[in-house]
């Protein structure tokens, strides 16, 4: 019995034993291979730092949005500039007034005794005391010592650059020269008053003049 506790003590020893030489030959790798992984690192060539990226260029300035509202404003100063606006002539802004430099015409009703009445508006009444007519016509009373003329005799008509004379349904008609003839013209009919032309009998012309 004690040579069989013997032989079993033995053998634990022998497997303790193995199993320590087992344990150091795996510390011994572990040992070897880290001094193999050092002299690897070491031996390895260093590689060279990598250049630091470039910083973004910083965006380009953008030109400030223009106020065209204000603009149109300050634009009326002279002294007022706007940035980014190039200077603009006001006459985009204001017109011109255009002035009429022709010269005036003035009108005038001649009778054959020398007498001389203004015509003031584009329609004119004759006659010996002519009625109220519409807005905007010339009532002209014509001295008539022979008392031939009607009280509304005729109507005088200026458009187009020239006069017509109309006989509003007189007594004693209008009677206009032609060719040195006189001739009896149709009541109610626009007929050019170019010469002289007679109401009643009270002989009459229109002539022009310019303005002083």
């Amino acid at each position: 019995m004690a040579g069989a506790g013997t032989a079993r003590t033995r053998g634990v020893d022998r497997g303790a034993a193995a199993h320590g030489d087992s344990a150091h030959a795996r510390l011994r790798a572990a040992r070897g291979a880290a001094r193999c992984g050092a002299a690897s690192a070491t031996d390895r060539p260093q590689q060279a730092p990598q250049p630091a990226a470039p910083e973004p260029a910083a965006a380009a300035a953008q030109p400030e949005p223009v106020d065209f509202a204000a603009a149109h404003t300050v634009l009326r100063d002279p002294g007022s500039t706007i940035p980014g606006i190039a200077d603009i002539d006001d006459d985009d802004y204001e017109s011109t007034v255009v002035v009429d430099r022709r010269p005036r015409l003035t009108w005038t009703l001649v009778l054959d005794d020398g007498t001389t009445l203004a015509l003031t508006g584009d329609r004119v009444l004759l006659g010996r005391n002519p009625a109220e007519g519409p807005s905007g016509e010339q009532r002209l009373p014509v001295p008539d010592s022979t008392r031939t003329l009607s009280k509304t005799h005729a109507r005088l008509d200026f458009a187009d650059g020239r006069w017509t004379i109309t006989d509003l349904g007189s007594t004693n008609g209008v009677l206009v020269e032609r060719s040195g003839e006189e001739e009896l013209i149709d009541a109610h009919v626009a007929t050019p008053a170019t010469g002289r032309f007679v109401l009643g009998e009270v002989g009459m012309r229109i002539e022009s003049g310019s303005a002083s």
